[in-house]
């Protein structure tokens, strides 16, 4: 499921819980600052997540002056990637994570690539 660049800025707990087959799930280029527990319920299959280039706005507004493009998505909290027992690549690159809180990737036993650069 592909919802690159829609302006997206929140999602709601069970969200995608009706997508029990999910392989993969495609959330580029979108405004997510970010992710609560529960977001991710029913992805019981999903095998490849991938948030890239999550923009806050109003950070974007400031740094377009000196033609900087920086993205972020802020917060990743204990148990988002819980029922992810399948997953196998977690791409969350060009963000700027702040806060990893305790063991947030706990359950990924099958994680084969996990990318947080930039």
């Amino acid at each position: 499921l592909n919802i690159d660049s829609n302006e997206i800025d929140k999602i709601e707990e069970n969200a995608f819980k009706n997508l029990a087959n999910l392989k993969s799930l495609y959330l580029n280029f979108n405004n997510i600052k970010s992710l609560e527990c529960g977001v991710f319920n029913g992805l019981f299959n999903l095998i490849e997540l991938v948030l890239n280039n999550n923009f806050d706005i109003n950070f974007i507004k400031r740094l377009n002056e000196t033609n900087e493009i920086k993205s972020y998505l802020k917060n990743l909290p204990t148990g988002l990637f819980t029922d992810f027992n399948k997953l196998q690549i977690l791409e969350i690159h060009n963000n700027r994570i702040k806060k990893l809180e305790e063991n947030v990737f706990v359950n990924l036993n099958n994680l084969k690539r996990l990318d947080l650069s930039g």
